[in-house]
């Protein structure tokens, strides 16, 4: 199997770059503009914690992480807050955070990664911004799949419920995720 390296876009911490680390992936850089997550991210990952804001990163900058062996993997989950039910029982949601997703868009497009995978709420799937980022995989011939997943089925302690997408350019890509495999942690 050829190498993956991945950006992971709104990496916080890192949650979801320790899970590609855990799958054999090897993460380049984490991009947030946290400043309290450098030190978690470096440590944990021992990948390159960039603090900026995404509508600062250029494809010039992801595309600089990645070397020419492998291929390319550009994940994200990007802040969740405006999709969550809370915010839709709100009369009016304002706030930049609707962009985010927007963002995560606009480098798909510029970087055309190999790979690319998102997480977010459930709620996401009813809004423009997705509709957008499916849009756009279509346009440059992504393959994907995306299901909504109680993580209580794979072994994470909690009822809480995802949407998980994946995409491929090369070739078909499905999610299947047996009920009650457990999460190694």
């Amino acid at each position: 199997m050829a190498d993956i390296e991945a950006v992971d876009l709104f990496c916080g911490v890192g949650g979801l770059s320790y899970g590609l680390v855990d799958a054999g992936i090897e993460v380049k850089a984490g991009i947030d503009l946290d400043s309290a997550c450098r030190y978690p991210f470096e440590k944990n990952l021992r990948a390159r914690f960039v603090e900026k804001n995404i509508r600062e990163v250029s494809a010039d900058t992801v595309n600089g992480f990645y070397s020419d062996r492998a291929f390319r993997l550009l994940a994200g989950c990007a802040p969740c807050q405006p999709f969550s039910s809370m915010a839709r029982s709100k009369k009016s949601v304002q706030g930049d955070k609707w962009g985010l997703l927007d963002e995560f868009t606009r480098l798909v497009k510029a970087v055309q990664p190999d790979f690319v995978t998102m997480e977010n709420v459930p709620g996401v799937k009813a809004y423009a911004p997705f509709l957008s980022f499916m849009e756009t995989l279509d346009e440059f011939g992504y393959f994907y799949d995306w299901k909504i997943v109680n993580c209580s089925d794979i072994g994470v302690p909690q009822r809480r419920h995802r949407l998980v997408l994946v995409a491929s350019k090369h070739g078909r890509i499905k999610i299947d995720i047996p009920k009650g495999d457990p999460v190694s942690v």
